[in-house]
């Protein structure tokens, strides 16, 4: 998906007032990204995954460019390697 336009499950906004974005829930950054919860809370305390935003006193999301950012960050597993050679220690 792209920066501009609304994905399944994400809840609109302006953002500047320039370009239509999404905010994602937990839910739905769970289905995009094929991690758990607890793995995605796990990564942001390491500094590996993007913050949330605050959108009330008890409700949170991610932005769509944050999420698309962080998987086009992902390095492509080399499947021609053995499965030791590319797994993370």
């Amino acid at each position: 998906m792209s920066s501009v336009g609304i994905a399944i499950g994400a809840i609109p906004f302006i953002n500047g007032g320039h370009k239509m974005t999404a905010i994602f829930k937990i839910k739905h950054v769970c289905e995009i990204t094929a991690l758990s919860k607890a793995t995605i809370y796990r990564q942001i305390k390491k500094g590996k995954f993007p913050a949330p935003i605050q959108l009330t006193d008890r409700s949170i999301g991610w932005l769509d460019t944050d999420i698309n950012a962080w998987i086009v960050s992902r390095q492509k597993v080399d499947l021609t390697r053995s499965l030791d050679e590319w797994r993370v220690k």
